[in-house]
């Protein structure tokens, strides 16, 4: 905060009174030139600032800015966020049905991170539902996603606020993928003339079986 102040002899303090919740805090304002005096109020939280700006001079005479009752008329400050969280969400590249989906989100504000959201639309669903986070540390959330029964595309994005400010991730797709059936089976070499042969083959698939065919 600047201002000029100026005296027919000399000017003595110039001091700033800012209102800190129920205190009024002393700054003393330093010269910057024969009339221009400079102070600093601390940073704070966004909100309103009150404040006022008392002078005197060699002789003890007074004045203050504003003129007028200066702690019921003090000058107002708005102090606002206009910065955004940060975000970033890390998934894997790719699962598979069955299998559930780990996902890390990393959340951070100039201020404090007040809400954060994960939103996922699964394989079978026709809209985003929400899912819950747990937090794994000061800035690192993480969310579980329910296995998918068909292959396909989940897709998820998570929006994060500061209370005043809100950001939102990109919609991210995640490939799921069906993998084939796999099969165990050693091969019979040799059989007696006349008898049957027990073929065997054990079958394991990510989803389930649907048919095993001997030919």
């Amino acid at each position: 905060v600047q201002v000029n102040v100026s005296d027919n002899h000399q000017v003595g303090n110039v001091t700033l009174y800012y209102l800190n919740e129920t205190d009024w805090q002393p700054v003393f304002m330093s010269s910057t030139d024969n009339i221009t005096f400079e102070g600093q109020i601390p940073g704070a939280e966004p909100g309103n600032i009150s404040f006022y700006i008392r002078a005197n001079d060699s002789s003890g005479n007074e004045a203050n800015l504003p003129a007028a009752l200066p702690k019921l008329n003090p000058y107002i400050i708005s102090v606002f966020d206009n910065s955004a969280p940060e975000l970033e969400v890390n998934t894997p590249a790719s699962v598979q049905v069955n299998q559930s989906i780990t996902v890390f989100i990393n959340a951070t504000d100039d201020e404090e991170v007040t809400s954060i959201q994960l939103f996922y639309n699964g394989t079978e669903d026709t809209g985003f539902s929400t899912i819950g986070l747990s937090k794994l540390g000061y800035e690192t959330y993480k969310g579980i996603l329910p296995p998918q029964n068909l292959s396909g595309i989940v897709q998820l994005y998570s929006i994060v606020s500061d209370g005043l400010n809100i950001n939102q991730s990109e919609v991210i797709d995640i490939p799921v993928i069906n993998l084939p059936p796999i099969i165990e089976h050693i091969g019979v070499e040799s059989a007696p003339v006349g008898e049957n042969v027990a073929m065997v083959a054990q079958v394991y698939d990510d989803l389930h079986v649907e048919s095993v065919i001997f030919s």
